[in-house]
């Protein structure tokens, strides 16, 4: 739900330095209404999958998670059976934020292109302060989030502490 929602953000942010003058046009009530739509129904349609896929697997022994937050691989690692299936959705999450990411450096090389093809400094520097703030967020909330995303899958080698940082300092 983050990233879509930090996408709708850049899209409103792209409207509002590149295309200032339609900004009332393009982004109406409906349009926004739309927007908030399929925030919900894309958030639903990644979530109900994860929670059917936890739901079906055996759980004995332990059921403590080692870190300071429940996500998917934290719990699905807690069952008894293969979890080969939560794995692959894991994986096939992933491919949805590339999109998304790929959007964002769109989106955000277009803003800056605008911005300093802008006639004069201080509408520079008013336009750069309406959205550095959001691009501070974006690599906030996707550097650790891919970090800790990859090290779970992948990366078993890394302290337990490092993940725990990551995830309380996002």
């Amino acid at each position: 739900m983050e990233s879509i929602i930090l996408l709708a953000m850049g899209f409103d942010c792209y409207v509002a330095i590149c295309k200032p003058l339609r900004y009332s046009m393009i982004l109406t009530n409906r349009i926004i209404g739309v927007i908030a739509v399929v925030v919900v129904l894309r958030s639903l349609c990644m979530i109900v999958p994860i929670v059917s896929l936890l739901l079906r697997l055996p759980y004995c022994g332990r059921r403590i998670i080692p870190h300071t937050y429940c996500e998917h691989m934290g719990v699905a690692r807690l069952a008894c059976a293969s979890i080969s299936a939560n794995v692959y959705y894991g994986l096939g999450t992933i491919s949805i934020l590339f999109p998304d990411v790929l959007v964002f450096i769109i989106s955000y090389a277009r803003i800056l292109y605008t911005v300093f093809h802008l006639p004069s400094q201080d509408a520079r520097l008013k336009a750069l302060n309406t959205c550095s703030s959001h691009i501070c967020v974006i690599f906030a909330f996707f550097g650790p989030a891919l970090f800790s995303f990859l090290t779970h899958r992948f990366g078993h080698g890394i302290p337990q502490y490092i993940h725990i940082l990551l995830v309380i300092s996002t």
